[in-house]
């Protein structure tokens, strides 16, 4: 009897300890889960800082893109002296006119991708029609003309105005010796219409004393020396200022007087005689031009 109470106690000593080891290691495990939960909370990105950050970044990158956009709409040449902050890009290509089997031969600009805010067939009909303005005005004389030769330089070209430059020469039969020549052609763009030295310049007599003084600067060049001493010595005040004031109808006239526009100034060319050119240029820079010159039309 003993014996068996014996082993009843002994059974029961161990059942007690079993439980006691379980309770310790159901203690430790909630340990283990709450600092696995802590370690998943700390490797978890909060929503709301990753929603933040992507953000900056997204702003960031819409700054550089808004940036690069400006730059490709509004391109800059850092040599010029007008900024060519155009809002329209445009193509420039040649063209040829050609009579007499090739003994007339005119060049002139033609321009493409224009928008649909610009009419751009009317624009290149004016160009072709002022390039070649010369052979409608001598008329009959034409049969005469043996040779005719033209190239052009577009001097500017922005999103109100195209300014256009050609030279070359003439020569007709039982003349003795070929024609320098020398015209331009400025368009306003947005209103395809041409435009002359008076639509450009507010004070005519202001702008000759401007040219007047600049024919009397120095020039490295002899010949341009004496055609620009030959102008200042052969015309008065009046005669510079009424010759401006034809400017750019120069043929109708036959004073032989455009203008043209480039980046730094505006052009003059006066009539001269053969031995001396038969044409002379000289640029006045805008700054100098600053109170008399409709400057917004030159962009």
């Amino acid at each position: 009897m003993r014996r068996i109470l014996f082993i009843i106690v002994f059974a029961l000593i161990i059942t007690a300890a079993g439980c006691t080891r379980d309770n310790k290691i159901d203690e430790l495990n909630p340990a283990k889960t709450e600092s696995g939960s802590n370690l998943a909370e700390e490797g978890t990105t909060d929503e709301n800082d990753t929603d933040e950050k992507t953000s900056e970044e997204n702003n960031f990158e819409e700054n550089n893109s808004e940036e690069n956009n400006m730059e490709e709409r509004y391109p800059t040449d850092e040599k010029s002296g007008l900024s060519n902050d155009s809002p329209i890009q445009y193509s420039i290509s040649s063209n040829e006119y050609t009579a007499k089997d090739g003994n007339i031969l005119i060049k002139y600009p033609s321009l493409s991708g224009l928008g649909n805010e610009y009419d751009g067939q009317k624009i290149n009909d004016m160009i072709r029609e002022e390039a070649t303005a010369y052979l409608r005005l001598i008329g009959e004389d034409i049969d005469n003309l043996q040779m005719y030769e033209i190239n052009y330089v577009v001097k500017f070209s922005g999103s109100k105005l195209l300014s256009i430059a050609y030279d070359g020469l003439a020569n007709y039969e039982g003349a003795a010796h070929p024609i320098n020549v020398f015209y331009s052609t400025n368009i306003d763009l947005e209103n395809i219409k041409k435009l002359s030295l008076s639509d450009m310049i507010g004070d005519i007599e202001a702008l000759a004393d401007l040219y007047m003084s600049a024919l009397t600067e120095e020039h490295d060049d002899e010949v341009m020396k004496a055609a620009c001493d030959h102008i200042y010595q052969m015309n008065t005040r009046d005669d510079i200022v009424n010759g401006l004031k034809e400017a750019d109808n120069a043929y109708g006239s036959g004073l032989n007087i455009f203008t043209y526009y480039s980046k730094e100034g505006m052009g003059i060319s006066w009539g001269v005689p053969f031995a001396l050119g038969d044409h002379v240029e000289i640029e006045i820079p805008y700054e100098k031009l600053d109170n008399i010159i409709d400057i917004e039309k030159i962009e």
